[in-house]
C-alpha cells in the first residue's frame, strides 16, 4: 500500500497519542484549529480552552503547536473578537457588519493561514477551570474543589486569572483554560507537514511515521 495516498489517521498507532503515565520527557505536540494555533505561537493568544485539564506531567513543559485546517467563525460578537478578525483581515469592522460580514472576512482570513503543519511552540505554564468570562476577561473558578479535586488550578494560574483574551473559540464556565507563555514561532524551514494528528501526541513518533508517507511512492510498512 502506498502511504503517500493515506491520511496518518489510517495507520496511526494508539501509543502516538498521549495517555496519562507516558514518558513526559518526550517531545509532545498538541493540534489546534486555525487561527488559534497561529495566534498562540505569535503570542497574540495566551491560551485556549478544552473540556479537560492537561496531563499533570506536561505542566511547565514546552508543547509543539500544530495547525489544524480551520476554525468555525466567531460565535461571540465581542470587541475582542472584532479586533482579532481585524488583525487578520487587515481592516476594521463595525457592529453593523455583525454577523454576516464578520463571517465573510473571517473565512477569507482562514484561507491564508498555514494548516497541517507544526507552526511553533509554547510553554504550558498553567491551567484553570473557567469560572466566568466578563468583558473579554477570563476568571478562574476558585470554588471548593469539584470532580477534579485539587486540580481545579494547576501551575502559575494566578498570573493568568483575570487576563483579557480575544474570543476566538468557546469560553464557557466549566471548561479548562490551558495557559501558555514563552511563545515561539518556527521559521518556515522548521515547519514540518503533520496532517492527521489530533489532540496531544508524541511528536517524535509522529515525525518518524510521516517521513515515509512524504517520500513520493514510498511504501508503508
Amino acid at each position: 500500500m502506498n502511504a503517500a495516498n493515506l491520511n496518518s489517521s489510517d495507520f496511526t498507532p494508539d501509543d502516538i497519542r498521549w495517555t496519562q503515565g507516558r514518558d513526559p520527557d518526550r517531545n509532545w505536540a498538541i493540534t489546534r484549529q486555525q487561527p488559534v494555533a497561529s495566534l498562540l505561537v505569535s503570542g497574540a493568544l495566551w491560551g485556549f480552552s478544552r473540556s479537560v485539564p492537561p496531563p499533570a506531567p506536561l505542566m511547565g513543559r514546552r508543547l509543539i503547536i500544530t495547525a489544524g485546517s480551520g476554525h468555525e467563525p466567531f460565535k461571540d460578537a465581542a470587541e475582542s473578537g472584532w479586533a482579532a478578525v481585524a488583525a487578520y483581515c487587515g481592516q476594521a469592522i463595525s457592529a453593523a457588519e455583525i454577523p454576516d460580514a464578520r463571517k465573510r472576512l473571517y473565512a477569507e482570513a482562514v484561507k491564508t493561514l498555514p494548516a497541517k503543519q507544526s507552526v511553533g511552540a509554547g510553554r504550558l505554564a498553567a491551567a484553570f477551570q473557567i469560572g466566568n468570562v466578563i468583558g473579554g476577561k477570563v476568571y478562574a473558578d476558585i470554588r471548593a474543589p469539584g470532580p477534579y479535586g485539587a486540580m481545579r488550578q494547576m501551575g502559575i494560574w494566578k498570573e493568568f486569572d483575570g487576563r483579557e483574551l480575544p474570543i476566538v473559540e468557546k469560553l464557557t464556565r466549566g471548561r479548562w483554560m490551558w495557559c501558555f507563555d514563552a511563545h515561539h514561532e518556527f521559521d518556515l524551514d522548521f515547519r514540518i507537514r503533520m496532517p492527521g494528528f489530533g489532540g496531544i501526541w508524541d511528536y517524535e513518533k509522529g515525525v518518524a511515521l510521516r517521513r515515509p508517507a512524504q517520500a513520493e511512492g514510498a511504501p508503508h510498512e
